[in-house]
């Protein structure tokens, strides 16, 4: 709930034109295959690694966007969800496999409204 308190405090920052690309050394993030997305669609980009989660989070909420197309199933990455949330613009393969689910297809605030409530879901389920 903390996290999505700060989230829901970066809203209406300003962005810049730069989409993000994590610079992961697993070769299931696909990185390089970001990177070469990025330069044949003429996209800016920046590459982003090591950052404290709070910086992150502030930087995406100042950045156009987020190239995240890793090589294999990825359910359900948490930098996306993030993104999304910071009205960054999304750039995604199949293998993110909740890109099609209805909660995340909603807007912004029923993405951050359906995260919202999982919380209790998930503590009501562990204390069982």
């Amino acid at each position: 709930e903390g996290d999505l308190r700060f989230i829901s405090s970066l809203k209406g920052n300003e962005k810049n034109d730069k989409y993000l690309i994590l610079k992961s050394s697993s070769w299931i993030k696909g990185t390089n295959e970001c990177v070469k997305y990025a330069e044949y669609n003429q996209l800016d980009y920046e590459l982003i690694s090591g950052l404290p989660y709070h910086e992150l989070l502030i930087k995406m909420s100042l950045s156009k966007g987020l190239i995240f197309r890793p090589l294999g199933s990825d359910t359900c990455p948490r930098i996306v969800i993030e993104a999304k949330l910071l009205g960054c613009d999304l750039k995604l393969n199949n293998y993110v496999q909740h890109k099609n689910e209805d909660w995340f297809r909603g807007t912004n605030e029923e993405c951050a409204n359906y995260l919202s409530s999982r919380t209790k879901v998930f503590w009501e389920f562990y204390e069982r």
